[in-house]
């Protein structure tokens, strides 16, 4: 079991590996990377960046290098009946050149060991093998792929990677903006792309604002919190969180209004939002996670907001939360 996690040390040791430790939502997330990421050494990571050896859960950034020796073709019989049984590996990936390398086989000798708690991807630019049970996630991308980790890109990357291991510690990454008020408690937006989470909050104090696109909601004790990301416009200046007391499908048109709707309707748009995310958690996890999802929505009151470009009563929108 350990062969493959002991080779994926000598390799990131031997390319010179970067290590970061990130605080997200109290998770422990620690990064390995074989490259150089300016992104994750700006200010708004700096926040998050903490001096710890533990981790909850680590992700290894390499190159995918054309093997100088390939492994034999993995016997049909052997570790592609178990790999085959992962969710997202397809049987043409054992005929991909890279699948016959032997630190990627090393790899999947381990997770053939408990195939129903690893996820696996093979890309045409990268491979992604998500080991759930062992939690650690091995991301291999390839040469022209290497230009996303010198820019803003990589922000995309990271989370996208990492994302579904998130769930494990009651915690989601959702797509969505967030504001604390000065009693603590936290209001959470959710809508497309271009939907208007940025405009709403931008016109809030940006001392409150936990983030204009991406915030972590995390279920702890009888509690559940909001937390600050370094994903965004706004937000990133320090991590912080907020008691979640009202989630808001936003609506852009020319009047303000606050409207109840059933809590499934946030449930119904977070599950099209986020199904990529889906994608990405073994199916044994699956019933679980979507219980942490609904559990959240259904624990505060739920509410479609309509909104103009100006003119936002943050006095009605406080008076409509859960206390």
């Amino acid at each position: 079991m350990w062969i493959g996690w002991l080779s994926t040390i000598s390799l990131f040791i031997k390319n010179l590996v970067r290590k970061f430790t990130f605080r997200f939502a109290e998770i422990f997330v620690c990064l390995f990377t074989d490259i150089d990421v300016p992104s994750i050494q700006t200010l708004q990571y700096k926040h998050f960046l903490v001096d710890n050896e533990y981790s909850d859960f680590s992700i290894n950034f390499g190159i995918l290098k054309k093997p100088a020796v390939r492994a034999k073709k993995v016997p049909k019989s052997e570790l592609s009946e178990q790999l085959i049984s992962s969710v997202g590996f397809s049987p043409q990936w054992l005929d991909n050149e890279y699948s016959r390398h032997p630190h990627i086989i090393q790899i999947l000798n381990t997770c053939a060991e408990h195939a129903d708690h690893c996820q696996i991807e093979f890309l045409f630019d990268r491979i992604v093998i998500r080991d759930f049970l062992l939690k650690r996630i091995n991301y291999f991308y390839s040469f022209p792929r290497s230009a996303c980790f010198s820019d803003e890109s990589f922000h995309a990357i990271f989370r996208n990677a990492f994302s579904s291991f998130m769930p494990l510690f009651s915690t989601f990454l959702l797509h969505g903006s967030a504001v604390t008020f000065p009693d603590g408690r936290a209001s959470v937006f959710f809508a497309p792309d271009s939907g208007g989470k940025t405009t709403l909050v931008s016109q809030f104090n940006h001392d409150q604002i936990l983030s204009d696109d991406q915030i972590f909601v995390k279920r702890s004790d009888n509690q559940i919190f909001v937390y600050s990301t370094p994903f965004g416009r706004y937000g990133h200046h320090k991590a912080q969180k907020g008691i979640l007391s009202g989630l808001f499908l936003l609506k852009k048109t020319d009047t303000f209004s606050i409207i109840p709707i059933k809590p499934f309707e946030i449930v119904e748009f977070l599950m099209q939002e986020h199904r990529l995310l889906w994608y990405s958690i073994p199916t044994i996890y699956r019933k679980t996670v979507f219980n942490l999802l609904t559990d959240i929505c259904y624990s505060v009151p739920t509410f479609l907001l309509t909104f103009p470009k100006v003119g936002i009563d943050w006095e009605a929108i406080k008076r409509v939360l859960k206390h």
